[in-house]
């Protein structure tokens, strides 16, 4: 069986080193990206520790961002990967607050202020059709932001729901008729997003709950709809659709599935605008909004992060994971069921129903960090670490690992 990482080891990866750090101070751009390359390949050719990002910075390019990340986490030839701490020593704002955020390890001071927006650009001289473009475009960087942050803030989260999931049934008692109206729209599978929701809320600042009810709102919309397409009673029998006859008619075996789940999703939407109002017809349409949410919608509906599912997982696997699916998954590692089919099978399985499980708290995600990239805003560090973007706020008891004795002891005399 192999081996599997101590808590140990990966809470003493989370310590800030200053003697492998690299500092991403000011504007991030090519320029910068051209400073910090050789120190990064350096650091990690030297040793395979961890490298510690020191950011203050109002934001810049988030193409340069993503290099500086793909980088630092990119495995050197002798295939060694660097665990990254990225720690906020004033501001994090735009590409730089996704740098913290997708860290392995994120850090914030109390002082601090971290800040996300829509992706910017500075072009002028627009034509019509330069100005669609230039929108499709926008679109399309800010859903990758948004699926990027999400894949990497999703262990955060797992940790957050189990942290409130003990208050769930008092959170209910207390918000009963509110959130009734979110259960009837969002489906249960053993997570509960509207308690949770609610629970969240209770913990941050007027703001940033009001981004958590935005959240659920959107949510509850969307949800719906996907719903729907899944629904037998709405799909039907293909065979008996024109449409999805010429979909299997005349398309090859391999695209038939996905096409048919696409045009699935587009008919659902249609179905909830129509029965959202009565004075909907086609030619009022935003097709815009239609075309954003569509695509949201398949991009957020697809499994991008089941490969790292189990490792996310593991920790908490009484909360997602049935007794005998528990049981099975804890046996076994992937690499023991390679010579034998059948445990593969009820393996995957058992995978399966884990991700059908948390994909409504993905979702969610996914919907939360799609709202933080439009508009300004402004995330309090104490905020940030209950919203999954950040792990450790220096100076409190909120971090995601295990804390010194000296640490213990002068949070103990704080409370006194």
């Amino acid at each position: 069986m192999a081996k599997k990482s101590t808590s140990a080891n990966i809470d003493q990866n989370k310590i800030v080193n200053l003697n492998r750090s690299l500092r991403v101070f000011g504007e991030i751009n090519a320029e910068m990206v051209s400073e910090l390359t050789p120190p990064i390949l350096g650091l990690q050719q030297a040793s395979s520790d961890p490298i510690t990002l020191l950011i203050d910075s109002l934001g810049g390019s988030i193409q340069a961002a993503d290099v500086l990340a793909g980088l630092l986490k990119s495995p050197t030839q002798a295939g060694m990967k660097t665990w990254v701490n990225a720690i906020v020593t004033g501001h994090a704002a735009s590409a730089a607050a996704h740098l913290l955020a997708t860290a392995e390890y994120a850090i914030s001071y109390q002082h601090s202020r971290i800040h996300f927006h829509g992706v910017y650009t500075d072009s002028r001289s627009l034509t019509a059709e330069s100005a669609y473009d230039l929108m499709q475009d926008l679109g399309q960087s800010n859903r990758s932001a948004s699926l990027a942050l999400a894949q990497a803030a999703f262990w955060r989260f797992l940790d957050v729901y189990s942290r409130l999931a003990e208050s769930f049934t008092e959170t209910r008692d207390v918000f009963r008729k509110e959130i009734a109206h979110y259960d009837k729209c969002i489906a249960s599978t053993g997570v509960d997003i509207s308690a949770l929701a609610f629970a969240l809320m209770e913990q941050l600042s007027p703001s940033a709950a009001g981004i958590v009810l935005m959240t659920l709102d959107e949510l509850a919309r969307l949800w719906s709809a996907l719903s729907w397409s899944e629904t037998a009673d709405f799909v039907g029998d293909p065979c008996d659709s024109p449409l999805f006859q010429l979909i299997r008619t005349s398309k090859p075996r391999r695209r038939r599935r996905d096409l048919a789940h696409q045009t699935h999703v587009l008919l659902a939407l249609l179905a909830q605008r129509i029965s959202g109002s009565p004075d909907w017809d086609i030619p009022s349409e935003n097709f815009q909004l239609l075309k954003r949410d569509f695509e949201f919608l398949m991009l957020a509906s697809s499994p991008t992060f089941e490969t790292e599912l189990l490792s996310c997982l593991a920790p908490y696997q009484t909360l997602f994971m049935s007794a005998s699916d528990l049981k099975y998954f804890s046996r076994f590692e992937p690499a023991d069921l390679d010579k034998n089919a059948k445990l593969r099978a009820r393996y995957d399985r058992v995978v399966d129903n884990a991700y059908k499980t948390v994909q409504p708290l993905w979702f969610f995600m996914t919907t939360l960090f799609r709202i933080l990239h439009a508009g300004e805003n402004t995330i309090e560090p104490l905020d940030a670490w209950w919203l999954g973007l950040v792990d450790e706020v220096l100076g409190t008891k909120l971090m995601r690992r295990r804390p010194s004795r000296a640490q213990q002891r002068a949070l103990e005399q704080e409370e006194q």
